[in-house]
């Protein structure tokens, strides 16, 4: 991430290299921050350990990132950046998302009272025809 290393202030370039192991993460689940490196531990998924509402949350660790913590710094730097420059779209593609998903939810919704409602009249023509 750090681009200290050009000189001239140059972005530096990206070489794609093939087999890079791609992580999907759904949130932190602990970071120790400290001198010369910090690191993040990253999971995939939060379950229960049973259905008691107690019981504690479980993470399955997706990632462990080792990383200098001056990187770190940068990296957090160029997140905000980048949300502050972005926000306008994110917030609207998220409104966007947010819409198509509740009309998926609610035509199920439709579905199921359809459904019922049929099988509703089904079975009172059925008893009906005894």
């Amino acid at each position: 991430m750090s681009t200290s290393a050009a000189p001239n202030n140059t972005p530096p370039q990206i070489q794609n290299v093939p087999n890079v192991p791609m992580f999907y993460v759904e949130g932190v689940s602990q970071m120790a921050l400290g001198f010369p490196n910090s690191r993040i531990m990253l999971h995939s998924m939060a379950t229960r350990t049973s259905n008691d509402q107690n019981a504690p949350v479980m993470h399955n660790l997706a990632v462990e990132l080792v990383i200098p913590t001056a990187s770190l710094v940068e990296l957090t730097q160029t997140l905000i950046n980048q949300l502050q420059q972005n926000q306008g779209a994110i917030k609207e593609f998220g409104a966007e998302w947010m819409q198509k998903v509740n009309s998926l939810v609610d035509s199920l919704n439709q579905k199921i009272e359809l459904e019922t409602a049929e099988n509703t009249a089904t079975q009172r023509s059925k008893k009906k025809s005894k």
